[in-house]
């Protein structure tokens, strides 16, 4: 049988006896080359022989096969299972015990693929058909992964994408992610949003060691006033008459949370977390999908000619007791339609009625089925005993603002600790310590907008009625976007916005080291001081 083997051999061409192998044929595919390889065995053993019964060896560690073709061995690198009917290193009694059409279908198969099948990157055999088919499979699926993880955390999905959001006249959108997808918390740059006026020369305070006496330096009201008015719109000195410490958190935080135990004001810049949060809310979409295309929220509208109202873009607020001609009036706005007056209101004036709106929404708690979100968008404001809170159990939910250019806040304050966030914009801070409270002229308690003052500050012609007034000591700051305000229980603000800006805060716990003094200069807080007659 062997001598026949040989003869066919010969004849068909594949290899002849007493020759050379023949040559090596290869195939290249990239960067892999496959390779049929031709072994010399003799009729009576072979090379690989394994024991005395002739046993031939399984094949390589690579899982190669011998194909029994006489003297001459044909070995592909290819698995067991690769080629139907092959024989692999059988032992020499059971290839007797194959039937002669076995071992007749094992050599057309040799001789139909000459070729050692492709392998894989690995070295490892490869299936010409399943493994090929199986790749194939593999890379749709992880295209398919791909493209709905992508869809899913894209915030793209829904009704966002179907409307188009009317987009604010500022630079363009900050990027929120890094190129991993992680949120970006690097410095931001707030000069992109406008210039912020350096402080007078000798004001700006010693904010090396604990604070100083007499922190924060202070100026008189009217010098503040006569230098930047409120009514000024989005007009910035060169100077102002800033007087608080700012501290980086990634440097100075241990700074910070000593002015906090002292209960005095401060700055905080550089909050990994709250720069992100700046960047994403750039993009006025983003808050779209958060808000709602169509959601409705109790916003405020100047009531020019309103009681204590000093014109269309100054804000008092008002606690809904009833009034014959509140200061302000309430109006139904969705996210879609504030930044449409946001954009009519370039084009007017700030004393025009009805050209400035303010645009507001609260979160009570984590569970809020409006705005809850807030929470888990904003985790700095999550209560947790930080920089942030002083007194975390005592949290009262978490309230955004969201002004347009010109828009006055009026001077009152607020009874508990005061941590406000600025995430877009320019807003400024005239701040009064609760020490100089009779200076302010406040409402009396049972007046609707109780606890604010009388004063029109953006008027000094009309101060002759308050002649305290002028000389009260006040410092001012500018909020940027990334910033951070702490403000202690009682300490009277007045709120201007330079620009279209957002801000949220959240209030933690009170202290009453000038709860008496508060009391006594805002009429009716006190039993011992009554409101005058007819006084408002």
């Amino acid at each position: 049988a062997p001598d026949r083997r040989r003869s066919r051999l010969a004849r068909s061409g594949r290899a002849r006896i007493g020759a050379g192998p023949p040559p090596v044929a290869t195939e290249s595919r990239g960067r892999l080359e496959r390779r049929a390889v031709w072994r010399f065995d003799p009729p009576g053993g072979s090379p690989g022989a394994r024991g005395s019964g002739g046993r031939r060896a399984a094949g390589r560690a690579g899982g190669e096969r011998r194909l029994e073709l006489g003297s001459w061995s044909f070995e592909t690198p290819c698995d067991r299972t690769n080629q139907s009917g092959a024989i692999a290193g059988e032992s020499a009694p059971r290839l007797a015990a194959r039937s002669t059409r076995e071992r007749a279908r094992a050599d057309l198969a040799a001789k139909r693929r000459p070729m050692a099948p492709r392998r894989s990157r690995r070295g490892a055999p490869a299936n010409d058909n399943g493994c090929s088919t199986c790749e194939f499979v593999f890379v749709l699926c992880l295209l398919a992964s791909g493209f709905g993880v992508g869809y899913v955390f894209s915030d793209s999905y829904g009704d966002a994408s179907e409307v188009e959001t009317p987009r604010l006249r500022a630079a363009a959108p900050l990027p929120s992610t890094r190129g991993n997808g992680a949120p970006d918390g690097r410095p931001l740059n707030a000069s992109l949003w406008g210039p912020i006026p350096r402080a007078m020369p000798g004001f700006a305070p010693n904010c090396d060691g604990p604070p100083e006496p007499g922190y924060p330096r202070t100026a008189p009201i009217k010098d503040i006033i006569a230098n930047w008015n409120p009514d000024a719109g989005n007009w910035v000195p060169e100077r102002m008459y800033e007087g608080l410490c700012r501290f980086d958190y990634a440097t100075q935080l241990d700074q910070a949370l000593e002015y906090q135990r002292a209960e005095k004001p401060f700055q905080l810049y550089n909050v990994p977390a709250m720069n992100a949060v700046a960047r994403a809310w750039s993009d006025p979409s983003h808050l779209r999908r958060r808000l709602g295309a169509t959601t409705q929220y109790k916003c405020e509208a100047s009531n020019p000619g309103g009681e204590v109202n000093f014109g269309a873009n100054h804000f008092m607020y008002t606690n809904g007791r009833a009034s014959r001609n509140p200061p302000i009036k309430n109006v139904k706005l969705s996210w879609d339609d504030w930044l449409e007056k946001v954009e009519e209101g370039k084009n007017k004036s700030i004393l025009d009625p009805d050209s400035r709106f303010y645009f507001r929404f609260s979160a009570s708690s984590a569970s809020d089925s409006q705005s809850g979100w807030l929470f888990k968008e904003l985790p700095f404001f999550q209560p947790k005993k930080n920089v942030f809170f002083v007194e975390p159990k005592a949290q009262r939910g978490i309230h955004c603002r969201f002004g347009m250019e010109g828009v006055v806040a009026e001077a009152h304050w607020d009874g508990s600790r005061n941590m406000i966030a600025q995430f877009h914009g320019r807003r400024r801070y005239v701040l009064v310590d609760p020490d100089n409270t009779c200076d302010m002229y406040l409402l009396a308690k049972n007046h609707p907008s109780g606890r604010h003052s009388e004063v029109d500050w953006s008027n000094p012609d009309g101060w002759e009625n308050f002649p305290k007034f002028p000389t009260m000591p006040a410092h001012e700051v500018v909020q940027r976007p990334g910033d951070f305000l702490y403000l202690p229980t009682y300490y009277l603000h007045y709120i201007v916005s330079i620009d279209t800006n957002y801000q949220c805060n959240t209030r933690s716990g009170k202290d009453d080291r000038q709860t008496k003094i508060v009391n006594e200069c805002t009429p009716g807080f006190s039993k011992n001081r009554k409101p005058a007659p007819g006084k408002l």
